[in-house]
């Protein structure tokens, strides 16, 4: 395990107790147990975002008791993408065609939460260029 920086314990040191039990749920839904799995001939989904992704999807559950929105999942998407080294950017709200353009790609997200979903899984496919007409 990693040394703590003294400079997040200082950090720590400055929140109330209310807000030292909301950093507490989010570091649970960190230690959370992931299993990830990509496909190798995916030229968008590196390791690195799989990991982020996956990062990001822990500290949302720990700390939401619903499943993330379709504006969330696009924001986890372009912040994501960034930390991936890619280029990486949100459509305004509301803009008919694309969600997100990566690397100058655009990119129509979807979202599902619903009652047949299994909550041990999730399953990212089908990124699909906007106009482009193939699998990316």
């Amino acid at each position: 395990m990693p040394d703590v920086p003294a400079e997040l314990l200082e950090l720590l040191r400055k929140l109330s107790t209310r807000r030292l039990a909301y950093v507490s749920s989010i570091v649970t839904g960190l230690l959370g147990a992931m299993t990830e799995k990509r496909n190798e001939k995916s030229n968008l989904v590196t390791d690195v975002f799989l990991e982020e992704f996956g990062v990001h999807l822990l500290a949302h559950h720990g700390t939401a008791t619903r499943p993330l929105t379709k504006e969330q999942f696009e924001r986890a998407m372009e912040r994501v993408m960034k930390l991936a080294g890619r280029s990486a950017q949100r459509s305004p709200m509301g803009n008919p065609g694309h969600d997100v353009t990566i690397d100058g790609t655009k990119f129509s997200l979807k979202t599902q939460a619903d009652a047949h979903l299994r909550v041990d899984s999730i399953w990212i496919s089908k990124f699909y260029g906007v106009g482009q007409g193939r699998l990316v």
